[in-house]
């Protein structure tokens, strides 16, 4: 009897899934107004299984570093 071959799995998540009210929440928007992002091609990537959509949490979190501003110091002569 031949030897069974496997095939590597891929790597179908990386990290736990968030739904868009989760996502929403944590970006403390509506579920509309980030419903319109997406639409738009803004906001964190996302996944479509069948019809729902998912967020990866690091995806959400890289996307909100990514909006990070650091604000420049300030001289005595700025003021």
């Amino acid at each position: 009897m031949p030897a069974a071959t496997t095939h590597p799995q891929p790597e179908l998540t990386r990290g736990p899934l968030a739904t868009t009210d989760e996502v929403a929440a944590i970006l403390h928007k509506s579920v509309a107004a980030l419903n319109q992002m997406r639409g738009r091609g803004e906001g964190p990537p996302y996944l479509k299984i069948g019809r729902r959509v998912y967020y990866r949490l690091g995806d959400v979190d890289a996307y909100l570093e990514s909006l990070r501003t650091i604000p420049p110091e300030r001289t005595r002569d700025s003021r």
